[in-house]
């Protein structure tokens, strides 16, 4: 009698929290398993590869049928690497709030680019090509990305079909290549 007055105590808050973390584990599955069937619902070519999912707790972002925020990174096409932003997805309702897609397309002809920097470190829409400063443009004309440099070849990537793309800023150059952001709002994904 006496050593479950001691054991008790101390038994019960070990309970409590192992079966919050386990609850919050399971939560954060069923959201990754909500993003990964929406982005492959709405993107059926591409592969999920890895995907941070945010929102915590997890528990209750499941309680309320929305993530928040979800960075996927997919598979990388033969033309160009892909990430996507994923907001305000709602399964339940079929839809996404926000869908943004991060695409780097790799220099042409395999060239190596050395981002011009501003003083603070960040990207700009210039690189060192082949010596040469390259100015990028990007435009967005239905699922086509198009990527133009002054004195380079034009690079060209396929957006994921089923949602209207729009250009989001200009392109940076980096390291890998030139990257270009668009969005896409109000995303309604298909009914199974």
């Amino acid at each position: 009698m006496r050593t479950s007055r001691v054991i008790v105590p101390l038994v019960l808050p070990l309970l409590l929290v192992g079966g919050g973390l386990a609850s919050e584990q399971l939560a954060k599955r069923t959201l990754e398993d909500d993003v990964r069937t929406a982005v492959t619902s709405l993107y059926p070519e591409e592969r999920v590869s890895s995907m941070n999912v945010r929102g915590r707790p997890y528990v209750v972002s499941s309680l309320n049928g929305e993530v928040s925020t979800a960075y996927v990174e997919l598979a990388p096409g033969r033309d160009a690497r892909r990430q996507l932003l994923v907001q305000e997805l709602r399964p339940d309702e079929g839809k996404v709030g926000r869908s943004r897609m991060f695409v780097t397309l790799p220099y042409a002809d395999g060239q190596q680019g050395k981002p011009q920097l501003t003083r603070n470190d960040a990207y700009t829409d210039r690189a060192t090509v082949d010596g040469r400063t390259v100015t990028y443009r990007a435009s967005v004309d239905g699922r086509t990305v198009t990527v133009r440099g002054t004195g380079v070849d034009r690079l060209r990537t396929a957006l994921p079909e089923g949602t209207s793309w729009s250009m989001v800023g200009t392109p940076a150059a980096t390291e890998r290549g030139v990257l270009v952001e668009v969005e896409a709002d109000d995303v309604r994904l298909p009914r199974a």
